[in-house]
């Protein structure tokens, strides 16, 4: 994963949880944990949740759906 200020690149297969985001300055936990919520809700992430770990990772079915709206 590699982040700059306007955003963060997750490489397909990746698997990153809300605290190594959270790591990277300008980026808080309770932000992050929020937009990745709403993306796994909107089908864009997938969730896999291990005890209290919980780790985010691109939905293939959501990317195509967002390119096809993109565009």
């Amino acid at each position: 994963m590699s982040c700059s200020p306007t955003g963060c690149s997750i490489p397909a297969g990746d698997r990153i949880c809300v605290e190594e985001l959270a790591e990277w300055p300008g980026f808080r936990q309770p932000t992050v944990d929020h937009h990745l919520k709403f993306m796994a809700e909107a089908g864009i992430l997938e969730r896999d949740q291990r005890g209290t770990s919980v780790r985010y990772s691109v939905s293939r079915a959501g990317l195509r759906r967002v390119r096809e709206i993109v565009y």
